[in-house]
């Protein structure tokens, strides 16, 4: 080791060791408190949308008004997305023949890969693939995934929640199978 290597080692360790010292390095990481961060866009109109199902449906705005929307954001190598898929696919089925709810699942995945996923995965629901992963994002006001945001008739989020589950379990963020279907169908008879 030279003496350049050696004082800049030495410089190198004095600088950690101050910063140590200032508690700098001692701050610990704390997750945040996802429930509040999505009750707080309960009741705000949702932001501008304009996506195109692959069968060709256009959502925007504009469409969702009058409609109970339920907007699904995932993308293939999710595992939370993927374990969730079974009760996604039960919000669908149990709302899919009213004309008042729409639902579309919204990916950054290029069109050309969705068939050959969905050889493997049933995903019966209407998808949509965007851009890119940056307005996924967007839509999805940077909250990760699986994240899922229902909109009532006025295209204000009513529900909205990460994971859709079978049963509430815990203080995770979740959504349960049973409450957004019964929340969404009083939205869609009142």
């Amino acid at each position: 080791m030279t003496t350049k290597s050696f004082l800049l080692a030495i410089l190198m360790l004095l600088v950690i060791t101050a910063t140590a010292q200032t508690g700098v390095l001692r701050q610990k990481f704390v997750l945040p408190n996802y429930d509040s961060i999505f009750r707080s866009h309960i009741g705000q109109v949702y932001m501008p949308i304009d996506v195109t199902t692959l069968e060709g449906k256009h959502i925007t705005n504009e469409s969702c008004k009058g409609k109970v929307t339920f907007l699904n954001f995932w993308f293939e190598t999710c595992a939370g997305c993927m374990q969730e898929l079974p009760e996604l696919n039960k919000v669908y089925d149990s709302l899919k023949d009213d004309p008042n709810f729409q639902f579309v699942a919204i990916t950054f995945e290029s069109k050309e890969s969705i068939p050959a996923f969905l050889k493997d995965h049933n995903m019966p629901f209407p998808i949509a693939c965007v851009k890119s992963e940056a307005e996924t994002k967007r839509l999805n006001y940077r909250n990760g995934y699986p994240l899922n945001i229902v909109l009532d008739k006025d295209g204000k989020i009513m529900i909205m929640g990460a994971h859709v589950v079978e049963e509430e379990r815990g203080r995770t963020p979740n959504i349960e199978t049973r409450s957004v279907i019964n929340k969404i169908r009083k939205e869609l008879h009142s």
